[in-house]
């Protein structure tokens, strides 16, 4: 006959449910009592339950209030706010899209800079969440929710239902935080101030054109755009041959051109679409840029002072 528990046995912690996440701690001597369902009376069951999903819903939001408040003071006190959003969008995307790479038993990003890791059983775990409860409409079950008063558990550790859960949340809150904080246009820009004020040198390293088969219109937002990368190329001493001079930047020219295109991006100075390997090949093809051919992608995270000298070259010639 199969020894029956109450939901009070549960709840202090004197037994524990198999389908949890046990954490057996070597100070902790006796072993514990490790029970199924069929070791419950249906009303015990049910008192169990309604718990665990009241645990669980206090735990989401209390993950996901502090995810969504680390986000703002994060964005609001980035420079580069633009940047932060779609790096951050683009990484969870990559988790919630099951695109993280796997090697020895643990799951990365494959985003550069993205520091997000996870142990392949709970990467696992939340990708299976996702499918049953997600996309295939399953009713979400708390069995896995263990009871406040166990010893045998991490309470440091999240639930991966709860973390696949908050990414989806923080993947719904980005998009509305974007919509109701949009960025100026460059149009908006060039409106609220004299044309005048743009600052133009008399010379220009290369010819620029407004005309539809002009290759620079594709990517930039007018001559004056495309002529703020030049600038730029410029102070970065970006250069278009293989010599190196003694007073060129230590910056490769990858992250050069990583830094031109994401900081122009931010001032809509590139069109908002424009995806990363097009602008690549364009550099390759008409501006003769020394990217190897693995590249497809530019690296983010440009330092401090790179982004300040951006700035400044930006600030006097609007």
């Amino acid at each position: 006959m199969i020894k029956k528990y109450t939901y009070e046995d549960w709840f202090n912690g004197n037994v524990v449910l198999q389908y949890s996440r046990i954490v057996f701690d070597k100070k902790i001597q006796e072993e514990p009592s490790v029970v199924s369902w069929d070791n419950f009376e249906e009303i015990e069951k049910a008192k169990i339950e309604k718990k665990q999903e009241s645990i669980f819903k206090d735990l989401l939001k209390q993950l996901t209030e502090k995810t969504t408040s680390d986000f703002i003071i994060k964005c609001e006190s980035s420079m580069f706010p633009e940047i932060f959003i779609d790096r951050e969008f683009e990484s969870l995307s990559a988790l919630w899209n099951n695109k993280y790479l796997r090697n020895a038993g643990i799951c990365y990003s494959p985003i550069d800079q993205d520091s997000r890791t996870f142990d392949e059983s709970y990467y696992q775990e939340m990708i299976t969440h996702k499918i049953e409860c997600f996309i295939n409409g399953i009713k979400s079950k708390y069995d896995a929710v263990p009871s406040p008063n166990s010893k045998y558990h991490n309470s440091g550790l999240v639930l991966p239902e709860i973390m696949i859960t908050t990414v989806y949340q923080m993947i719904r809150f980005i998009k509305r935080y974007k919509a109701k904080n949009p960025q100026p246009s460059s149009t908006q820009k060039k409106e609220a101030q004299p044309s005048s004020t743009v600052q133009k040198p008399e010379a220009r390293t290369e010819p620029t054109n407004s005309q539809s088969n002009n290759p620079h219109s594709r990517f930039f937002d007018g001559d004056d755009a495309y002529q703020f990368f030049l600038d730029c190329k410029k102070e970065l001493k970006v250069r278009n041959t293989n010599k190196k001079k003694n007073n060129e930047s230590t910056l490769s020219e990858v992250a050069k051109y990583s830094l031109i295109f994401n900081f122009m991006k931010t001032r809509s100075l590139i069109f908002s679409d424009t995806k990363h390997l097009p602008f690549i090949e364009y550099l390759r093809k008409h501006h003769n840029a020394k990217i190897p051919k693995n590249c497809t992608k530019f690296p983010y995270q440009p330092s401090a002072n790179d982004l300040d000298k951006l700035k400044i070259l930006y600030d006097h010639n609007r």
